[in-house]
Parts: C-alpha cells; structure tokens; sequence
C-alpha cells in the first residue's frame, strides 16, 4: 500500500551487579561511617535506538557486552562526625569514585584515526573532602544554627572530560 512500515525485534541485554558495604562506630566523642560499593554495569548497547540506527546504515549490530559510560566500578565515602569544645559540631566527609569508562580513539599514522574497543579506557577516578562546622544558639525558646560549610577542603583538581584521543 501507500504506507510504510518497520519491524523491531529486541535483541538488548545488560546487567548491573554489585555488592554494598556500609561499616558504621558510633561513640560518644567521635562517630564514622565507612560506606564502600563495587558495581559492573554492562550491556551490548548503549542506548534503546543504537540497534536501529546501525541496522539502517548496514554497521554490524553488537553481540558482546561492554562497561556501560556510566559505569563507576569503586566507590568509597568516610564520614567522621563529632563535637568540638564550645557545643561546635564538626563533620568530615571525603570520597572516591573509579573513572567513567570510555572508548579512545586511537591515531595511526599522519592523519588516520580509529576508535579502539569499546569503553576499553578509563577516565582519572574522583576525589573530594567536605568539612562543615555548625553551632546551636539558644534566643529565650527559639534555637538558631550557624555553619559553615567548606567544599573541597584539600583543592582536589579532578578532570571534567577526557581527550579520547591522548587520555589526558
């Protein structure tokens, strides 16, 4: 007829496995919590349209599953909370993530270049230390808190993005 169809058939597969760890010491002048999580994301696509969109410019459809971009393999957080002379509470938390899977591109020669496996590379993992303070101030009945937050205590430079073709 005058109309035009397709058929999709779903040949997607993934899986995301992992195991989370949450250690916790509770005392009466310092307290912490160690909290560690170790995931694999991975799936032969990247997205619900990848199929189709090779399908259409004749590109082999993958069978074989690879990390997922989102995939963070490691990932551990430390928090210390306690109180300090004066009624000051004080809480440290720093933390670590593994890097972000990508795919390099990989140059040969003067000017040719090929995308190596697929999400084969990492990126530089992330870190990150927090510090806040806060105080309780009594007015008659009302009570008000003070703090103060400090972001990126220790000036940590973590990448925002990666060159796919040097890694840096």
């Amino acid at each position: 007829g005058i109309n035009s169809y397709n058929v999709f058939r779903n040949y997607d597969y993934g899986s995301a496995k992992g195991i989370d760890i949450n250690l916790e010491q509770r005392g009466k002048m310092l307290n912490t919590m160690v909290q560690y999580t170790y995931s694999i994301a991975k799936a032969n696509r990247s997205y619900d349209w990848e199929a189709y969109s090779k399908a259409t410019t004749g590109e082999p459809v993958p069978t074989q599953e690879y990390l997922q971009s989102y995939d963070r393999t490691h990932d551990i957080t430390l928090t210390l909370y306690t109180v300090l002379p004066y009624g000051v509470r004080m809480g440290i938390t720093s933390f670590y993530q593994s890097g972000y899977p990508y795919t390099p591109i990989i140059t040969s020669g003067a000017t040719q270049q090929e995308e190596g496996a697929k999400n084969s590379e990492r990126s530089p993992s992330y870190k990150d230390m927090n510090i806040s303070l806060s105080k309780y101030i009594s007015f008659g009945k009302a009570r008000v808190s003070l703090g103060a937050s400090i972001y990126n205590a220790l000036n940590i430079t973590n990448a925002l993005d990666i060159y796919y073709t040097t890694g840096d």
